[in-house]
């Protein structure tokens, strides 16, 4: 195996790191500090095995002109011996720590282009200018460096103007006179960056999955941006983090609609949801049974943050669920966490998620069967549930979002503190992997990313269907079970199948014919099927039927409560022969 090395300047040492191509990395003249590096253009950072990341900067000296030496030479009479002992060992193409570099910079100055290079943002521009091969450009002047959200423009001639996109050695001619500012886009489930020249109304998009660059006209209109591409064709993306399909947040009335975080690898989902709250980020995946994801070869970097420590629940199961949880020394409003993985890297902006505290919530999946979703929040009210956190698992394209606020308009505007929240949680139901057995993949991901978010703002959770009743003794809600049992982390219930009357019911007929006098029961189920109503704290992995205790801290207190009855008797799915069949 291939063995490279570098040369890097720590704070504290120097020395070479050795590194292959799996990106296993080590100190040679300490071979027992390992890691694993990734070097990006002019970065390098290393993932040490037992202590906090490094990163590293590129160094670069200008070797053909003179008066560059003899400029450093001055600056550093300038400094004291302590500073001057750096600087000795300083070379052309050596990677220096982060913490050194402002000082290094400060000491020396860079020619380059005809222009002495000394001040912040020419550095920066530096940095990214250094390893591209200039002999396939005619002249350049300005480059656009997109960098986060910030955007960096430099003007070096006033001849020919061209943006730079940093990672892909990208150059776009632009106007003279261009003004620039970027935002991020969501385009068919893609993160994108996209450029706007807000001077002449021009639109530059680039491509992650190549280097293809598409150009159009754009204009503002309220929350959105229209574009116009050069071919005629037109798209509209929303809010100020913008998504074809719907934006980042949508609040109509009562009703929040969410777009994930998402990463995808081929046909495997990496990671579902990213999700910032506080001082954590919770991310959410899944156990495959065939090339399963390697949660221990992730590697997560937040520069200026500190990821001080790492907890991943990882469950190979039918119902398998795979969530890592960073704790960061601080909490940030915003952060951009950077994924590796393999030869694989991502960049993820988060802004930190809150949604107003309740006592009760409720979480479920559904999908055509939305129309039941009237019914089923109506009947929770009345037992006291506060806060709905539900899971769309499809496109929740604009004429579903409509249906459904004009289907829970009456039932919000009569319950003015109830709040709606919907994510869109667009990955097959099942694993279909070509296993002898089914696979849960959509579902169990969304109740295990809904039960460490909900931690933050719920202490109770209901996890059942939408055709399912929960049936509480004497009238009472959740709020009297809590009370009466406070030591209760998961009271379960129950499956009873049942047909509500003889005749099939369409599932937007639903709400008006709920009669609980017309049930008509079939076969009970005293194992398996259970639905969950639990305290949140002391859970940590959570299936459909079950919560799993071996992942938990503390001993796990479960009792049954009670049934629930689920309904089969729908004209869209009716599924009779459960009333007489015991099938899992």
């Amino acid at each position: 195996m291939d063995v490279n090395e570098i040369q890097v300047i720590h704070k504290d040492w120097k020395g070479i790191i050795c590194f292959n191509n799996r990106n296993e990395c080590f100190r040679k003249d300490f071979p027992s500090e390992k890691g694993t590096i990734q070097i990006d253009n002019n970065r390098c950072i290393i993932f040490w095995e037992n202590w906090e990341p490094d990163i590293f900067y590129r160094f670069y000296l200008d070797k053909n002109n003179n008066n560059n030496n003899n400029n450093n030479n001055n600056n550093n009479n300038n400094n004291n011996n302590n500073n001057n002992n750096n600087l000795e060992i300083i070379s052309d193409g050596n990677f220096i720590h982060k913490t050194l570099f402002e000082d290094i910079y400060s000491k020396f100055k860079i020619f380059y282009n005809d222009k002495w290079l000394t001040s912040y943002w020419d550095i920066e521009l530096y940095k990214q200018l250094i390893l591209l091969n200039e002999n396939d450009l005619k002249q350049k002047t300005v480059y656009f460096e997109i960098k986060q959200l910030e955007n960096s423009i430099y003007q070096i001639d006033s001849i020919l103007f061209f943006i730079f996109v940093e990672n892909k050695n990208i150059f776009y001619p632009c106007k003279k006179d261009s003004i620039f500012t970027n935002i991020s886009i969501c385009k068919d489930g893609m993160n994108l960056k996209i450029l706007l020249d807000v001077k002449n109304l021009i639109f530059i998009l680039f491509e992650e999955k190549d280097d293809d660059i598409k150009t159009g006209n754009f204009n503002f209109v309220q929350n959105k941006i229209i574009l116009k591409y050069d071919n005629g064709k037109e798209e509209i993306y929303f809010s100020n983090l913008y998504t074809n399909e719907m934006p980042l947040i949508e609040k109509r009335n009562q009703i929040y609609f969410h777009i994930p975080k998402s990463i995808i690898i081929g046909h495997q989902v990496l990671f579902s949801n990213i999700t910032l709250i506080n001082n954590k980020i919770y991310c959410t995946s899944i156990h495959y049974k065939k090339n399963p994801i390697k949660p221990e070869d992730i590697q997560f970097f937040i520069e200026d943050i500190s990821i001080i420590d790492k907890k991943i629940f990882h469950h190979d199961h039918y119902e398998s669920s795979l969530n890592i949880i960073l704790e960061l020394d601080c909490s940030p409003e915003k952060c951009f966490l950077e994924i590796f993985y393999g030869t694989k890297k991502w960049k993820v902006d988060l802004i930190s998620f809150r949604i107003k505290e309740k006592s009760i919530s409720a979480m479920t999946l559904f999908q055509n069967d939305y129309p039941l979703l009237k019914r089923w929040i109506k009947y929770y009210i009345e037992k006291g549930v506060q806060l709905f956190f539900l899971y769309y698992n499809a496109m929740c394209i604009p004429s579903i979002r409509e249906s459904i606020e004009d289907l829970l308009k009456n039932v919000l505007n009569s319950n003015p503190n109830i709040e709606v929240h919907i994510t869109q949680w667009n990955f097959k139901y099942w694993m279909n992997e070509g296993l002898p057995e089914k696979h849960h993949h959509a579902q169990t991901m969304a109740i295990n990313d809904s039960l460490h978010i909900l931690k933050n703002f719920s202490k109770y959770n209901l996890y059942n269907d939408l055709d399912e009743f929960i049936i509480l003794p004497d009238k009472k809600v959740f709020n009297d079970l809590i009370t009466e049992n406070p030591l209760t982390d998961v009271f379960i219930f129950k499956n009873h199948f049942c047909k509500m009357g003889d005749k099939l019911i369409s599932y937007n007929d639903f709400d008006d014919k709920f009669d609980l006098s017309k049930i008509i029961l079939g076969n009970y189920w005293d194992t398996q099927r259970e639905k969950n109503f639990v305290r949140l704290e002391n859970i940590n992995v959570m299936g459909i039927h079950v919560v799993y205790n071996r992942f938990s801290a503390q001993n796990i207190i479960s009792r049954c409560f009670g049934e629930f009855l689920h309904v089969l008797n729908f004209k869209e799915k009716d599924r009779e022969f459960l009333m007489y069949e015991y099938v899992v």
